[in-house]
């Protein structure tokens, strides 16, 4: 997921465009408007940029360029190179609340969402968003739904977790980073994390992002194991 606001459009577009031929046409992308103020900081970027009505207009320029369209004043030729996919590659939205969700139906494909607890039901009343909002907003297709979650595996799960998001979350207040961090993400046994991935599946997740909290490539072969189970 991409912090959109940041990010000149007519650049980003011809990045992406760039890639999804490279990927032969294997792109998604995710955008948002971000959490973290130090990231419009770090890029110069105003923070009133920080609204779901400039990633609106942002996307609007962004699809103009993959479809061929000259939005650059004097320019002979449009950007190039085009995308693969017809129309660009697919726009999943990171946005939460009815607000996020009731924008998203009009330029997105779906939802790139993330359970903050690890627990289905976060997921559920999000993907229940996601659907009612593109109901309102008279689309045919239902919303496609990711979701994704930190987790940690093995009898330090707890440990790793919290030591993780303890430096994740290191823009809030030391109290409120210590609840994050005691609350957040999954942490348990190679069978509760098949277990948990039946529910989201069951739940109606399209596709689920697995958050590492560790560097130890051992980590993502336990998840593999846990993934290959169901």
């Amino acid at each position: 997921v991409l912090v959109l606001p940041i990010h000149d459009p007519v650049v980003l577009a011809k990045q992406l465009a760039t890639i999804d031929v490279f990927s032969e046409g294997r792109l998604t992308v995710g955008v948002g408007s971000g959490g973290r103020e130090e990231d419009y900081r770090a890029s110069s970027t105003p923070l009133d940029r920080k609204r779901l009505s400039v990633m609106e207009e942002q996307l609007a320029i962004m699809r103009k360029v993959w479809a061929g369209e000259n939005v650059v004043g004097g320019a002979l030729r449009p950007v190039e190179p085009f995308p693969l996919q017809e129309g660009g590659p697919p726009i999943l939205a990171g946005v939460f609340g009815p607000k996020g969700m009731a924008s998203a139906a009009h330029w997105a494909s779906g939802l790139a969402g993330m359970s903050m607890s690890g627990a289905v039901n976060e997921a559920a009343d999000a993907f229940a968003a996601a659907t009612k909002a593109w109901e309102a907003a008279g689309k045919s297709v239902a919303p496609y739904c990711m979701s994704s979650f930190w987790f940690a595996l093995g009898d330090k799960a707890d440990a790793q977790v919290e030591t993780h998001l303890t430096r994740y979350f290191n823009w809030l207040d030391e109290a409120s980073r210590q609840a994050m961090a005691n609350s957040c993400g999954f942490r348990g046994s190679k069978q509760a994390l098949t277990d948990r991935l039946k529910q989201f599946r069951d739940a109606g997740c399209d596709e689920l992002l697995l958050i590492p909290t560790s560097i130890d490539p051992d980590e993502v072969l336990r998840a593999a194991e846990a993934v290959t189970a169901l």
